[in-house]
């Protein structure tokens, strides 16, 4: 349906965007809502877009009707044609009495759909939220999140405006996370802010389905007495989960003329395959389709990312093929590896353990548990060269260690394990205990898994009411700065966990643990949310190598509480004069 076509928003601020923009606005008066949707309205009237206008206080219908005619020449003939549908939010919103957000979802979709119908590129809507009382919030958040999901899959432009008046720092965050962009009024002037967090969070969601999807694609080609036909249907149904539409996608894994096919595979226009070879020569095709038109990213609709996943699936399929019809040509099983002798190297290990091991002769330990010992020596060479340290080796993806020639699926998975065995065991050694004031605990349960990351890293710790550890989340990936603080993230994590404490840990890449400006600035925020939200930050530890800073430590975290209720007395005190 055209998703990558630019569309005039009219609104001078934004200009040009494509079908599929979800974006809110913050307003304070009736005449800030009039800057903005008589605008966008008349843009969307004049290019041949069905328009639904749903209001609610300060705009009541007929001033909308009022104000549209000063505004858009021909705007009777508009309204009487129906381009233009102006709806007030109790018979929209709450129709049957409540708000229902799947009610409301599919009554967009049915509008959408009849729009095309009579000839209309697309649709463009607003919806005023001035009307929602706090028992609806967060149903209403939770539609919202949906919408933005779904709403990348059609032709409309959705613009939500939401009364800065009734909106608390909470109810702010929650709204940028689900909008694209943001409107907001500075200084007499609109300007637009973009929610990269909702970006951010969306690539993570991202990379984390390629990867499970990748996990279990090596998991099926290690079952044992697996054979060849059920590897193949395994892996065809598996594949759909890693792809940004899950629902929507398909997929065909095609060997030798025979097919190995999702219940829902039907060939389209949005397809990405990739060649299944057997010592260079291909033998059939890994194929994922679409179902419905997506926007485009890097390849068509498929990100760049999945053009590497689905690559990796059909080599991983090329080298499981080779094995499983190696001996006499005919369809095997895997079987278990035969009993084997013990290396010297491995023999060293079981009677003095690792003291002495230097770094490539831990990487040939690790390695040569899953591969031949006519081979390790040359995997182990290729290993060291591209790796400098086994921590670097560890902390490798297991997509890139998929990569290198002779590097097994079964070496991939133990190399794997030794990673997150150690944090899983220094996990179970402290959760349930207290910790309060603890930062070494939590620097040894973390600097494991956090020292060797090529990232910044943010870690938040949640903590019950007797300051135990309940669980840890990653919040952020990246560089530190210039990220902005979701306390919508912060308070749905504690929420769910039933937290009444945090600890906030990252790491630093360089090795040197003081903090920088800018992690005091992002500390200082974390406390004041921890204060708005009723919820006790504890500490933020940022690890180096070897070493930590902690600003409960060296009374920092004091501080930045102190700060906050001052700030929050001086805000009282000015109201009062």
């Amino acid at each position: 349906m055209g998703k990558n076509q630019l569309r005039n928003i009219g609104i001078d601020v934004i200009g040009t965007v494509p079908w599929s923009t979800h974006l809110c606005q913050f307003y304070d008066t009736k005449q800030d809502l009039l800057d903005i949707l008589l605008p966008f309205f008349k843009t969307g009237l004049e290019n041949n877009e069905f328009c639904i206008w749903i209001t609610s206080e300060p705009l009541k219908e007929e001033e909308v009707k009022e104000a549209m005619r000063k505004a858009v020449p021909n705007f009777t003939r508009y309204l009487k044609s129906g381009q233009i549908e102006i709806v007030p939010y109790n018979k929209w919103y709450l129709k049957e009495g409540a708000f229902n957000g799947q009610r409301v979802l599919n009554a967009w979709i049915d509008k959408l759909n009849q729009a095309l119908s009579k000839g209309y590129d697309g649709m463009r809507v607003t919806g005023d939220t001035a009307w929602l009382e706090e028992k609806d919030w967060r149903d209403f958040v939770n539609y919202e999140e949906e919408v933005d999901k779904v709403i990348g899959r059609y032709n409309m432009l959705t613009l939500c405006t939401y009364p800065l008046i009734k909106c608390g720092a909470s109810e702010i965050i929650d709204v940028m996370g689900n909008h694209q962009f943001v409107l907001i009024k500075r200084a007499g002037d609109w300007v637009l802010g973009s929610s990269e967090y909702r970006h951010l969070r969306h690539d993570f969601e991202e990379r984390g389905k390629e990867l499970n999807c990748l996990y279990g694609v090596f998991y099926i080609c290690e079952k044992p007495d697996i054979t060849l036909h059920e590897l193949y249907r395994e892996i065809a149904n598996l594949l759909p989960q890693g792809w940004q539409y899950p629902e929507i996608t398909c997929a065909k894994i095609t060997i030798n003329s025979k097919e190995f096919r999702t219940a829902n595979y039907r060939d389209t226009d949005w397809k990405q395959s990739s060649d299944i070879k057997v010592r260079a020569v291909k033998v059939g095709a890994v194929e994922v389709c679409y179902l419905e038109e997506t926007p485009e990213f890097d390849e068509g609709p498929f990100l760049k990312e999945e053009r590497q996943l689905i690559d990796t699936v059909a080599e991983q399929l090329g080298e499981s093929t080779e094995r499983m019809r190696a001996g006499k040509g005919r369809e095997m099983t895997f079987r278990a590896m035969p009993r084997r002798n013990l290396t010297p190297l491995e023999e060293g290990f079981l009677q003095y353990g690792l003291k002495g091991f230097s770094g490539p002769e831990m990487i040939e330990l690790l390695l040569c548990s899953g591969l031949p010992r006519k081979d390790c020596k040359k995997v182990v060479g290729m290993v060291v060269a591209k790796y400098k340290t086994l921590g670097e080796f560890l902390a490798a993806p297991a997509q890139e260690l998929g990569k290198i020639p002779g590097v097994t699926p079964s070496s991939i998975l133990f190399v794997k394990l030794m990673q997150e065995m150690p944090e899983v065991f220094l996990k179970e050694k402290i959760i349930g205990k207290p910790i309060y004031k603890s930062s070494q605990e939590i620097f040894d349960y973390l600097y494991h898994s956090m020292r060797d990351l090529e990232k910044e890293v943010l870690k938040v710790v949640y903590l019950d009411s007797q300051n135990k550890i309940i669980d840890t989340e990653d919040l952020f990936e990246g560089t530190l700065d210039g990220i902005y603080i979701y306390p919508r993230e912060i308070e749905a994590g504690a929420i769910k966990h039933k937290a009444t404490g945090l600890i906030f840990v990252h790491n630093h890449p360089s090795g040197d643990p003081e903090p920088s400006r800018n992690d005091k600035q992002i500390t200082r925020d974390l406390v004041f949310i921890g204060m708005v939200l009723q919820i006790k930050v504890l500490d933020h530890i940022i690890i180096g190598e070897n070493r930590y800073f902690s600003f409960a430590d060296t009374g920092l975290i004091a501080k930045y509480e102190d700060d906050f209720l001052n700030l929050r007395l001086r805000r009282f005190v000015l109201q009062s004069s």
